[in-house]
């Protein structure tokens, strides 16, 4: 399995999205996986070291990642987010994110077995469709 700093290369130089790139190439990437019709997780979503504060993360969650997700039918999103972060927990604010009660944080571990971590939940307006999230602290 990869973790850390490579698989944030390793996204960064092997997918692109139209919504994320420059002449240079890749500027932004997400990693996810779609659990059924209805459950995605994000991993991970970073931004090359040098385009950073641009809006490049915000633009890929709202231009891509949203659309695409409403569109298969996605409504619930995981996002694993590094508590420490303070950008990426403020960009997941923005969207409008409320934390779970301790109560929902532990009736998510019994939904989700793999997100039994603390976790909050958020909503993201996506399209035609609201997609009901869920912040998980990495940690």
């Amino acid at each position: 399995m990869i973790e850390g700093p490579e698989i944030e290369e390793r996204a960064l130089t092997s997918h692109t999205d139209r919504s994320a790139t420059s002449a240079a190439g890749p500027v932004s990437a997400a990693l996810l996986d779609v659990y059924g019709a209805d459950v995605a997780k994000l991993f991970a979503i970073t931004t090359h070291p040098g385009h950073r504060g641009k809006g490049h993360a915000r633009a890929l969650v709202l231009d891509a990642l949203a659309p695409s997700l409403s569109a298969a039918g996605v409504k619930q999103l995981a996002v694993c987010v590094d508590e420490d972060d303070e950008d990426a927990m403020v960009m997941w604010a923005e969207f409008g994110f409320e934390p779970l009660q301790p109560v929902d944080k532990r009736r998510l571990g019994w939904w989700l077995p793999q997100f039994s971590r603390d976790a909050n939940s958020f909503t993201i307006e996506g399209g035609a469709a609201t997609m009901h999230a869920i912040l998980i602290f990495e940690g």
